[in-house]
C-alpha cells in the first residue's frame, strides 16, 4: 500500500466520508496537538507532555512514511483520543454531556450508512452469484484472491504474486476476467468493455468475456 498522502485522502473524501467522526477527530485533533506541540516547544516548561509528544509524533510518523492505505489513518485515533479525553475532562459537565451526546448520534448515523445499505457489503456475494449463473463451471479465470475464493470455478488464476508483465499474460490467456478495484487497488488494464460492473462499499468488479 505504497499511496501517497493525496490518494490516501482523495479515498477518504471519496468514499471514507460517512466515517465523518472520526475525519472530525483527525482534523481537529490533530490542529491542536501540532498547535500544542509548537506551543510546549517555544515555552518549554516542566510539564509532562509524554502523552502530547506521543500524539504529535504518531501523527508525524504516518504522514511520512509510504504507508497510506485509507485505514491506516486510524492509528491516529488512539493518541488525538487520549490527548482530547484529558482536554474535555476540562470542561463543564453541560458541555462535556452536549458533546458527547452529538458524537453518539454522529456516530450512529455513520452506523446505519456503513452498514443499513443492503449494497454495501454484498460484493463477493454478488460476483459469487453471477459466476455461478453466467460463467462455464470449465471455463478459465483470471481475478484476485479474495474473488477466486469464492467463485464455483476451480481454475481461477489469482493476481496475487504477479509482476505486471506476468498480469497481463493472464489476462489474454483466460476466458473471463473478474477485475476487482477499490477506492485504492488497481486492476491491470482489460482490452474491451465489461459485460457488467458489480458495486461494493469501496469496490467494485469489471466482468470481462474474453474471445480466442
Amino acid at each position: 500500500l505504497n499511496y501517497t498522502l493525496v490518494t490516501a485522502l482523495a479515498a477518504i473524501t471519496s468514499r471514507y466520508w460517512i466515517f465523518f467522526t472520526d475525519i472530525l477527530l483527525i482534523l481537529g485533533g490533530g490542529v491542536y496537538i501540532a498547535l500544542k506541540s509548537i506551543q510546549a516547544v517555544r515555552q518549554y516548561n516542566k510539564q509532562d507532555n509524554t502523552l502530547l509528544a506521543w500524539a504529535a509524533s504518531a501523527i508525524l510518523f504516518l504522514c511520512v512514511i509510504a504507508l497510506k492505505g485509507p485505514h491506516y489513518f486510524i492509528l491516529m485515533l488512539f493518541p488525538i483520543i487520549a490527548v482530547v479525553a484529558v482536554e474535555l475532562a476540562k470542561l463543564r459537565e453541560q458541555t462535556l454531556a452536549a458533546i458527547l451526546v452529538f458524537a453518539v448520534a454522529a456516530s450512529g448515523v455513520t452506523w446505519w450508512l456503513r452498514y443499513m445499505q443492503p449494497e454495501h457489503d454484498r460484493l463477493l456475494q454478488d460476483v459469487q452469484m453471477y459466476a455461478a449463473q453466467n460463467i462455464p463451471m470449465d471455463a478459465r479465470l483470471f481475478s484476485t484472491e479474495p474473488v477466486c475464493s469464492v467463485v464455483p470455478q476451480s481454475d481461477c488464476t489469482k493476481l496475487e504474486g504477479k509482476t505486471l508483465e506476468q498480469a497481463k499474460e493472464q489476462v489474454l490467456l483466460a476466458d473471463w476476467v473478474l477485475g476487482y478495484s477499490s477506492t485504492t487497488q488497481k486492476f491491470p488494464d482489460v482490452p474491451g468493455t465489461p459485460l457488467v460492473v458489480l458495486y461494493g462499499f469501496k469496490d467494485e468488479i469489471q466482468v470481462y468475456q474474453q474471445t480466442h
